[in-house]
């Protein structure tokens, strides 16, 4: 769970959960993790969905910040 962490001591969080189970099972850790890395608060807040696209609102870039984007990407991973 820690040893990338270990291994890689500039990686930001440095632990990664096993399984779906290791939520459950090492709680008291994760949750202090999520809450301090993702200030969601387990319990207490709530993730809210919305996939409808038409309420989308994306903020344009001028054309002086456009210029400074060279690359982008979106990285998506599911834990299966």
């Amino acid at each position: 769970m820690i040893l990338s962490g270990c291994q890689n001591v500039d990686s930001g969080i440095g632990c990664y959960a096993g399984s779906a189970d290791s939520y459950i099972t090492f709680a008291k850790f994760f949750d202090h993790v999520i809450k301090e890395y993702h200030k969601f608060e387990p319990g207490k807040d709530t993730h809210e969905a919305n996939l409808n696209v038409s309420e989308l609102t994306v903020r344009h870039l001028t054309e002086q910040e456009a210029s400074l984007v060279i690359s982008s990407r979106i990285r998506v991973s599911r834990n299966l």
